[in-house]
């Protein structure tokens, strides 16, 4: 019952001791009936909520649609027209067709010195191949007793077998036949390991050219006797 006679003051106005007496009480009072209050002014739940200051939410990101790259198409192969055949060595066989129209085939004659009507692509490289084993026996006529670096002569000579002769029907298998022996011929020479099997090889190379000119095209023995070593 003291705070109630401290509160019980006379009316009137107060003195400037009676103001502060007054103001402490009221103080008093309230810190006795609101602990809470008075410990927490801002309010039970603290300043800003239930769990303190809470940070301001991030805008939900927007996640970008990756964006597939573009399919990437493989090129085919282009295919070979079926008039144009690309002849590899190893499809170089009796059952190759032969392109119509490139130099040397039928209506379309190579220029040569030797043939004014021109000659087909079968005596072209005929041409070529004698030259190539009269260099061939030039070297081979040399002194000296390590194989002589000639050849390979296969690469080049295999070519016979799927080349436009003059006469297309001279494209048989009674030629293809000759051809295959005469083939195997410049094969060991391609392979002779000195120069004394080199020799052998080169005279078996000439003998199957004879023996293919004996058949037909005579007039090309005189010129393969020539390669004949001394």
């Amino acid at each position: 019952m003291r705070s109630r006679a401290f509160l019980s003051l006379p009316a009137g106005p107060l003195t400037a001791s009676q103001q502060l007496r007054r103001g402490a009480l009221l103080g008093l009072c309230l810190m006795a009936l609101c602990p809470a209050a008075c410990n927490n002014p801002t309010g039970p739940t603290g300043p800003t909520g239930p769990t303190g200051p809470t940070a301001s939410a991030a805008p939900p990101a927007t996640s970008t649609p990756a964006t597939p790259p573009p399919a990437t198409v493989a090129a085919s192969p282009a295919a070979n027209p079926p008039d144009s055949p690309t002849i590899q060595s190893e499809d170089c066989t009796a059952a190759t067709r032969l392109t119509p129209g490139v130099p040397g085939s039928p209506g379309h004659l190579i220029p040569s010195t030797r043939n004014p009507n021109g000659q087909s692509e079968l005596a072209a490289l005929m041409r070529s191949m004698e030259a190539t084993l009269k260099a061939a026996r030039a070297q081979l006529a040399e002194p000296g007793t390590s194989r002589p670096p000639i050849g390979p002569f296969l690469p080049q000579f295999r070519r016979i077998r799927c080349s436009w002769p003059t006469n297309p029907a001279d494209r048989d298998a009674e030629f293809d036949a000759l051809a295959q022996g005469y083939l195997s011929a410049v094969s060991l020479l391609d392979a002779a390991p000195d120069r004394g099997s080199v020799a052998k090889a080169y005279d078996a190379v000439l003998a199957g050219c004879r023996s293919c000119h004996e058949r037909t095209c005579g007039g090309a023995l005189a010129a393969i006797n020539a390669l004949r070593l001394p």
